[in-house]
């Protein structure tokens, strides 16, 4: 979304007597794979994509949200949020002259969805081959492989605006050791 159109919506929510309101939009996807006593278990891909749209006003809070982020669908958001506070207050106009731009100190060098997927599981492979070659008497293991990419867009009625790219790449190992022979 760009800035101006979060800001009407912002503007248009002030104009009506809310107290507070904070824009959260996201695009996030995330890739899992597992991998279950030597051998690929499964995958599994996930996108979450919407809106959510806090309200406070008077003391009260309200949250609404909504997978339509176009413009003409943040407006519908913010309408359907002032139904459920029904009410009229003073008016105002929103300032962004609070707004402060921060960067991001870590660079992202390679997103996980530019990495195919046959190296990932060649790393799964791989950890579960090094776990088992330390000898230890392993029942039952598990290894669980995630990416997550995130982007958000944050704006309120204080003037705050802030954009984010997240990243997270996580490996756990899950592993029973025990003797086998006494189960």
């Amino acid at each position: 979304m760009k800035r101006n159109e979060l800001e009407q919506v912002l503007s248009f929510l002030l104009e009506q007597g809310i107290d507070f309101a904070e824009l959260f939009l996201e695009d996030r996807r995330t890739q899992e794979l597992r991998w279950e006593n030597q051998n690929p278990a499964g995958s599994q891909s996930v996108r979450l994509y919407g809106v959510g749209l806090r309200l406070i006003h008077r003391g009260e809070v309200i949250y609404t949200h909504s997978n339509d982020v176009s413009p003409d669908g943040l407006m519908k958001l913010a309408k359907r949020s002032l139904e459920f506070l029904q009410n009229r207050g003073e008016k105002r106009i929103i300032s962004s002259q609070r707004t402060q731009l921060l960067r991001n100190p870590n660079q992202i060098q390679i997103m996980p969805s530019a990495v195919e997927l046959k190296r990932k599981w060649v790393v799964l492979q791989e950890t579960d081959a090094a776990i088992l070659g330390a000898g230890l008497p392993l029942m039952n293991h598990r290894l669980q492989y995630s990416d997550i990419e995130q982007q958000v867009q944050i704006a309120n009625t204080e003037g705050v605006y802030a954009e984010e790219q997240r990243v997270v790449s996580s490996m756990r190992c899950y592993y029973t050791v025990g003797d086998s022979r006494k189960a």
